[in-house]
């Protein structure tokens, strides 16, 4: 994922949902899962005769932007709409603050507004997000 302050985002360091995807069918026989509502983005699998599955999200080689359901709270209280962006609505504010259910209704109703129509990886419009992975949640 290119987040964080890592080294530079380079387009050849990816691996593709469909080369992952080749690499776990190596270990054993992939059954897809069908989706459903609340997949969001997420191509859910399993190994035949397994329990619990995998879910794959291809962030970066398969833009799902409009399939997207996601947001993410993280660990000091704001909300993320989207990975690779840097708006943040804080809800920690509220909660601390004492405010209520109906303060933080609004709050994140202004947060789903803002969510962007999609993420400009691989165009010359991408700027790379300043969080790292462990500090933006999952």
């Amino acid at each position: 994922m290119p987040s964080g302050n890592g080294e530079e985002w380079k387009e050849s360091d990816i691996l593709t949902i469909t080369q992952i995807q080749k690499r776990l069918e190596k270990m054993g026989k992939l059954v897809t899962i069908p989706s459903d509502l609340w997949d969001g983005p997420a191509r859910r699998f399993r190994f035949e005769g397994a329990p619990g599955e995998i879910g794959l999200i291809g962030a970066v080689s398969s833009h799902f932007c409009q399939d997207c359901n996601r947001l993410r709270l993280t660990p000091d209280g704001k909300i993320r709409t989207c990975l690779f962006s840097d708006d943040e609505v804080d809800v920690k504010e509220i909660i601390r603050g004492g405010g209520s259910d109906e303060d933080l209704k609004a709050r994140l109703l202004v947060a789903l507004a803002a969510k962007p129509e999609r993420h400009h990886i691989n165009s010359h419009l991408f700027k790379k997000c300043q969080r790292n992975m462990s500090a933006i949640g999952g």
